[in-house]
């Protein structure tokens, strides 16, 4: 808070205290400039004025409590976008043993093993947003005097790393007061989605603001953003077509990597837009789910999640009957946004996605590559691009039949794992002797023969009648 002093006599001269002195002692007083005086603590202000020619005012004292915050910062094991909503900056040394690094927009500290978290971030501030990164779940408690919301905060164009400084949770249209035009301008959280500025109001799966939770913010233009904490926040009905739509059938670690990519979508079936509940839709590297599209106001929002330069592609799932598609397009991660409200990212839905059933729990995507499947008497090999199988052939046993099917089974859950494991036959040249029968076994002399062994078991090496 700022408050400003006067006299009826405007060239009286007025003098103050804030440490609960008499402004009649001049070495303990402050001449008043005019410019106001700021208040963040609880503050006891003794005043009195002079003018040439009259005497001394009567001191007049009032006294100031400033408002205190307790919060609670939770941490989960991983990333976390961070803020606090205290007046005074909060020092690195809050964080326990568990913290590995915390990067602000500008700076950053990394935890040596001899110094601690050492860098150029020193002090935690009410309006910028942080991410730490933690090796285990935990909490952080603080307790001071409450930042003050009515000082104005600049936003830079782009990307602005910005705080929450507000002691309770908010309904986003009426948290934030633009001063200038913000359209298009999006504010990005850690778990609850993104929004967009569209006509006058925030549109997309970011509803609320919570204390203790960092944001990321993208302005079209230099602005300046003020904070309404006045206004009682009731919590509305979720009106997103989401509501509808069956449970997702892939998980989604926010926590696992720093950055998000805010992608807003339209989906496309036959060139024909979907209904937001007809389809559940996935953002995949590799095999793991770096996001799920939550549905609102005739678009679908991702926070995709990554570090940069991943390659993303998408899978849609028809809710009705668990068939799994392949999403056209794809592109490389980045931190920033992808589409917006306006002109969204086409999604068109393709063919149905090989090697993969209907979804009765996490979907599995086969990654690029060539792998192997046995079953029996029987080993398949396949090539895999794009989440399809590009050819597949029989390298011993039948070409066609249950045991084939089991085989080729084998290789598509490989691919979905990673199992680069195969079926050649031993290589006798690697054992310091005997030719692998019951009669003269292989002969292992050193260590390294042995890792061989334990390797080639480990990947499926036919051992078959080998001694």
């Amino acid at each position: 808070m700022i408050i400003t002093l006067s006299d009826a006599n405007e060239d009286a001269t007025i003098w103050y205290t804030t440490d609960g002195s008499c402004p009649c002692d001049e070495e303990r007083r402050t001449r008043y400039d005019g410019m106001g005086i700021t208040i963040n603590s609880d503050m006891t202000l003794k005043v009195m004025a002079q003018a040439s020619g009259l005497e001394e005012s009567e001191v007049q004292t009032f006294t100031f409590t400033v408002k205190k915050n307790n919060l609670d910062i939770t941490l989960q094991e991983g990333w976390n976008w961070i803020s606090h909503n205290l007046a005074d900056g909060q020092q690195t040394d809050i964080f326990d043993d568990s913290v590995q690094e915390v990067k602000s927009q500008t700076r950053g500290i990394v935890r040596d093993g001899q110094l601690g978290l050492t860098g150029n971030l020193n002090e935690l501030l009410a309006t910028e947003a942080y991410k730490v990164k933690t090796t285990k779940a935990g909490s952080i408690k603080l307790t001071s005097y409450a930042y003050n919301p009515n000082v104005e905060m600049q936003l830079a164009k782009g990307w602005n790393w910005m705080g929450y400084p507000i002691d309770k949770t908010m309904a986003l249209d009426d948290a934030l007061l633009i001063q200038n035009e913000a359209e298009g301008d999006l504010i990005v959280g850690q778990t609850d989605g993104f929004a967009e500025y569209v006509e006058g109001k925030w549109t997309g799966s970011l509803e609320t603001l919570v204390p203790g939770q960092g944001y990321m913010y993208k302005a079209t233009h230099p602005n300046f953003v003020k904070w309404l904490p006045q206004i009682k926040f009731t919590p509305k009905m979720r009106t997103l077509s989401l509501a509808t739509r069956k449970a997702a059938p892939w998980q989604v670690n926010v926590y696992s990597y720093p950055n998000i990519m805010p992608v807003t979508a339209q989906l496309y079936e036959n060139g024909i837009p979907t209904v937001g509940n007809e389809y559940t839709v996935g953002a995949f590297c590799g095999m793991e789910c770096r996001g799920i599209g939550n549905y609102a106001n005739g678009r679908l929002y991702f926070s995709v999640y990554g570090e940069g330069n991943e390659d993303i592609h998408f899978l849609a799932v028809d809710n009705a009957s668990g068939e799994v598609f392949v999403i056209k397009e794809s592109f490389p991660f980045r931190s920033d946004n992808v589409g917006s409200y306006r002109e969204p990212q086409v999604l068109n839905i393709g063919q149905p996605a090989d090697g993969i059933e209907q979804v009765n729990g996490p979907l599995r995507v086969m990654l690029d590559g060539v792998w192997y499947g046995r079953a029996g008497e029987t080993v398949v090999k396949i090539a895999v691009a794009d989440n399809a199988i590009t050819t597949a052939e029989a390298l011993s046993g039948s070409g066609s039949g249950e045991e084939y099917d089991k085989a080729l089974a084998v290789a598509v859950e490989k691919a979905q794992y990673g199992d680069m494991s195969h079926y050649f036959a031993a290589d006798p040249a690697r054992f310091a002797g005997g030719d692998g029968t019951k009669e003269s076994p292989y002969e292992i002399a050193d260590e390294a023969q042995l890792r061989y062994l334990a390797q080639s078991l480990n990947a499926d090496t036919d051992w078959k009648d080998t001694w």
